[in-house]
């Protein structure tokens, strides 16, 4: 994911697992944060996420949502890719 490294609040995501002791029985599972810390530049960050069940049921049918505290949010760009089996 390419985003606008603006203001320092950390930029979270939650993922639909297959956790079932995670929220919603997986629905909404955390992955680790992103600090920000406001140098203006855009960045990139990776999520490995080891669990992803993405079968929509998060709100409106989606499968992931990005989030900060209170800081704006600029994406640029998201790629999602499967790796091994």
């Amino acid at each position: 994911m390419e985003y606008l490294d603006e203001g320092t609040q950390p930029l979270g995501l939650h993922y639909d697992s297959s956790d079932p002791s995670a929220t919603l029985a997986g629905a909404y599972k955390a992955a680790a944060d992103v600090p920000r810390t406001g140098t203006g530049a855009w960045k990139t960050a990776t999520f490995v996420l080891k669990d992803a069940r993405l079968v929509n049921r998060q709100n409106l049918g989606s499968d992931l949502r990005l989030f900060t505290p209170s800081d704006p949010l600029k994406v640029r760009r998201i790629a999602v890719r499967r790796t091994g089996n």
